[in-house]
């Protein structure tokens, strides 16, 4: 075979060189990268502490899927706004797969938090194990979170990471198989121990061990897992966080399992308003207090924290050094909190402050001393009220903003005030309503809304009482039952209006009434108003039926306005509606509705805020009234309406006589035979009855069905001539 030329091999060395370097890369760039989506998980059950706080992080739909290099995101909507957590799993060495809390009967983090009950029932996957007994495995995890609406993305500052034994740790194992979780960062941050779990009758601890000036963090058990010595032990097992950082290397090592669970403190707190006013919500950052594990000061030096030791003591929150909040603290809720009272909620805003009740007349409603603290100045806060009472906080219903005061301020109140809206509800006899109180940070200033999330600051929701409007309506006339007209026909009618209630109805929500006609338009000639001469207003509608009053009206004062009627001339047809009574009714009709023709009583208004005037005249009287002379009155009133009781009477007087002269004959003393008489008849058929009952069935048969008769034909004929019967 030829030898090569040098140049040929020179250009084989370099192609191989070149096939080696793509060959590594390959092999050493991250593979099956990929983007996985899940519901963010708050725990709903166990005894920890936080579970409004922290947010679990979910990697897989259930346990036992395989982790790949890639971003897992996790999120939660809050109306129309989404809260996305997202954690890049990276430089995965081994094999990981997704672990449930509770699955191994030793684990003790499901005890703290669960979705669903501890042990098996625990839904939350939220945990990272090794896929084979034993084995040491590693990975990246990076985090952030971000408020998202409308394809905008605000970041939301995250303090830390959360890393806890999903699992629990033992020692049992001598080295290398020692369980351990150990978490390595960049630069060294706070870190708390702010949970422990064991069970009450385990002795065995964590031993939190720090190390390179505290950028890396070892949890190991000093003794045997809880579970070797009882069945029913749990742990031991510790939570840390990681507070500053929210990057890391964590590596764990099983003696056959071992799990590590991450989340985030992603504190929220929510209203608690009914569902129909929305969720609103507001991501604040608490301040926590102790639980700090000494860090080394030197490189080459460790410390070690028994983190179950007597002289230990576990992190907890301080809500009083958070800013933005209402009122002095705050509390975490996993999810909005809606109760039908606004109650579900431990809200201290207007602590020792006397919210005066709404009025929905009123033209501006002022709620002074609303307790709100920020850390800098320009932080808005912000109310709403549901001043028409659909059970929604329209945009028309907030108040002005103001600044929440800075914590270090004199006076660390504000004053609230909304321009009472047009549609303000004030027909609907409700004594209470809702209000929505929130704050929110600089970037919310002019766009705080009703609903969604905002990436700090509180809600609050309250429900307050609302005045009732209370008018007082009385209505008379100038005419009297059985009176004669004057005048010309003429009748004055006085309308007086009160206002009953603590506060005024201004121009912009005026007192209202309404004088109802159309029981009296039949009669009507013409109607005259009196021009009020107080700044209100009087109008009568087109069709004349309908007069309308309207003005100003403070606390305690009456108005009053008139109108004079004129009555027509005699021809009033006898069947007219109305009966001869001249009616019309006044109502409040700012407060209530009522049909056309409905008296106080049929549209179920109480007789303070409803009056009538009713002429109950006698017919005579009331044609006499109208101008009819004798021979009208005689023929088309009085004779009509004295026919009734005289037929009637006649038919019971006929059936009363057939039954006297019965009974006359039947005792002997009416009508002698040989002239037939049904008494008579009966009373001969007393001796004959048991062998020939006929010969007094018949006669009483016919006794009986003439009374009934004449009462029939009487009711017959009434209804035939009865003028009211006819209408």
């Amino acid at each position: 075979m030829p030898s090569l030329p040098l140049r040929a091999l020179k250009r084989m060395a370099a192609g191989l060189a070149v096939s080696m370097v793509f060959g590594v890369l390959a092999v050493t760039a991250p593979q099956n990268t990929w983007t996985q989506t899940a519901s963010a998980v708050t725990a709903t059950g166990g005894s920890g502490l936080y579970k409004g706080n922290i947010n679990w992080f979910e990697w897989a739909a259930d346990k036992d899927v395989a982790i790949k290099n890639g971003a897992y995101t996790n999120e939660f909507k809050v109306g129309s706004q989404t809260v996305r957590v997202t954690c890049t799993a990276s430089n995965i060495t081994g094999s990981i797969k997704s672990y449930k809390p509770g699955g191994w009967r030793g684990d003790a983090l499901d005890n703290l938090y669960n979705v669903g009950g501890d042990g098996m029932k625990n839904t939350m996957v939220i945990g990272l194990a090794n896929s084979i007994d034993r084995s040491t495995v590693s990975l990246n995890v990076s985090c952030h979170a971000a408020l998202i609406e409308n394809g905008r993305s605000t970041n939301i500052p995250l303090q830390g990471l959360v890393i806890a034994d999903a699992e629990s740790s033992s020692n049992r194992w001598e080295e290398p198989n020692r369980e351990y979780i150990e978490v390595v960062t960049a630069t060294a941050p706070t870190w708390r121990i702010i949970e422990t779990s064991r069970s009450s009758s385990c002795g065995t601890g964590v031993e939190a061990i720090l190390s390179d000036l505290g950028k890396t963090l070892r949890l190991r058990a000093d003794g045997s897992e809880c579970s070797s010595s009882s069945s029913s032990g749990d742990g031991p097992m510790a939570i840390s966080f990681m507070e500053g950082v929210t990057s890391a290397d964590v590596e764990f090592k099983g003696g056959g399992t071992s799990a590590v669970a991450l989340g985030v403190v992603l504190s929220t707190d929510y209203g608690d308003a009914p569902q129909s006013y929305g969720a609103a919500g507001a991501l604040y950052t608490p301040s926590w207090n102790g639980g700090v594990l000494p860090a080394p000061t030197r490189p080459d030096r460790t410390t070690t924290t028994n983190v179950f030791g007597w002289s230990f003591t576990n992190a907890t929150l301080d809500t009083s050094k958070t800013y933005s909040v209402l009122g002095s603290t705050i509390t975490a809720e996993g999810s909005s909190l809606f109760s039908p009272n606004a109650d579900a909620d431990s809200d201290d805003a207007l602590t020792g402050v006397t919210v005066p009740a709404i009025d929905p007349t009123a033209e501006t409603y002022t709620l002074t001393g609303v307790k709100c603290t920020a850390a800098t100045g320009g932080y808005p806060v912000a109310g709403w009220i549901d001043w028409n009472l659909n059970g929604v906080f329209d945009e028309a219903e907030k108040s002005a903003e103001a600044a929440c005061p800075i914590v270090s301020a004199p006076t660390t109140t504000v004053n609230l005030t909304w321009a009472v809206p047009a549609d303000a509800n004030v027909k609907s006899p409700a004594d209470s309503s809702f209000m929505r109180l929130r704050v929110g940070g600089t970037a919310d200033k002019g766009m705080l809304a009703a609903t969604g999330m905002t990436t700090t600051g509180e809600v609050e929701d309250y429900k307050i009482s609302r005045l009732v409007p209370q008018l007082k309506v009385e209505k008379s006339s100038n005419f009297a039952d059985g009176a004669t007209w004057v005048n010309d026909r003429t009748v004055r009618y006085t309308v007086k209006v009160t206002n009953m209630k603590g506060s005024a109805f201004p121009n912009s929500h005026p007192a209202v009434v309404s004088d109802d006609l159309s029981l009296l338009s039949d009669y009507v000639d013409s109607i005259q108003l009196v021009a009020p001469t107080d700044g209100s207003t009087l109008t009568i509608d087109p069709s004349g039926k309908t007069i309308r009053w309207s003005g100003q009206l403070s606390p305690g004062t009456s108005k009053t306005f008139h109108y004079d009627v004129t009555f027509k001339d005699p021809q009033v047809p006898a069947n007219a509606p109305g009966d001869k009574k001249l009616i019309n009714i006044a109502w409040a009709s700012v407060l209530a509705d009522k049909k056309p023709g409905d008296t106080c009583l049929q549209a179920g208004l109480g007789s303070t805020m409803c009056s009538d005037v009713t002429f109950g005249m006698p017919f005579i009287t009331a044609a006499k009234a109208l101008g009819a002379g004798w021979p009208r009155i005689l023929g088309r009133h009085i004779l009509p309406n004295i026919m009734s009781p005289i037929i009637v009477k006649a038919s019971l007087d006929m059936g009363f006589a057939v039954l006297t002269v019965a009974s006359l004959g039947f005792v002997g003393i009416g009508v002698k035979a040989p002239t037939p008489e049904w008494g008579t008849l009966l009373s001969v058929a007393r001796a004959d009855t048991p062998d020939y009952w006929w010969t007094a069935v018949f006669p009483g048969c016919a006794i009986f069905l003439a009374v009934l008769a004449f009462n029939l034909l009487g009711d017959g004929l009434r209804d035939v001539m009865d003028p009211k019967a006819r209408r």
